[in-house]
């Protein structure tokens, strides 16, 4: 007797709780129209933990669903990168979680996806004060050590160390009058006569 078409279904969401055959298994997305699907995992020992496979990214997630206030859910135990967090990892984090979020029947006393939430928003406010905190070091040790390369007028965007702003002519537009070498072109021939120093 031959297999349906359901049955056949069902086998390709069956994986074993090996990092060997997760690593290995690869849904066939072939005309599945779903984001993603969720994988059963055999011998795994945790309850309500499964693994999800992504079509667009063929990422694979670890995800315990959990009961919690009347409705069911899922939270999200991390992704599975062969050599970095496998199944030990996964049982470890999950193992930690259920002691301070369930009771002793096991029942869920907090949603694990709000303490996830949490601790990631505190993680990003950590890292937005450690770089807060080395700009601010950055900007203290520059204005410790002054650009010798500029006069202070003031200001270290402009640069005022030019001797020639002493010059009257400098500034009344006669200087080339008085100075015409400082004008000469240097790459047009040296009998170029100027009328004036902006002249191109």
């Amino acid at each position: 007797m031959s297999k349906s078409k359901l049955d056949d279904r069902l086998e390709d969401r069956i994986v074993k709780f090996t990092d060997y055959a997760i690593d290995k298994y690869q849904f066939n997305f072939d005309n599945f129209k779903g984001k993603s699907v969720g994988v059963k995992l055999i011998d795994c020992g945790i309850k309500g933990l499964k693994l999800f496979q992504y079509k667009a990214t063929k990422k694979k997630y670890f995800q315990q669903q959990f009961w919690f206030d009347g409705k069911p859910n899922y939270w999200s135990v991390g992704e599975f990168i062969k050599g970095k967090f496998g199944i030990k990892e996964s049982r470890t984090k999950v193992v930690e979680i259920m002691k301070t979020h369930t009771d002793d029947n096991g029942l869920w006393i907090k949603s694990p996806k709000i303490t996830s939430k949490q601790q990631k928003a505190r993680v990003k406010k950590a890292e937005l004060e450690e770089r807060k905190k080395q700009l601010t070091e950055s900007i203290s040790l520059t204005r410790s050590q002054p650009n010798t390369n500029f006069k202070n007028y003031g200001t270290k965007l402009i640069n005022m160390s030019n001797k020639g702003y002493n010059s009257y002519g400098y500034h009344s537009g006669q200087d080339h009058n008085d100075w015409p070498n400082k004008y000469k072109s240097t790459n047009r021939g040296r009998n170029i006569h100027k009328k004036g120093p902006y002249e191109i």
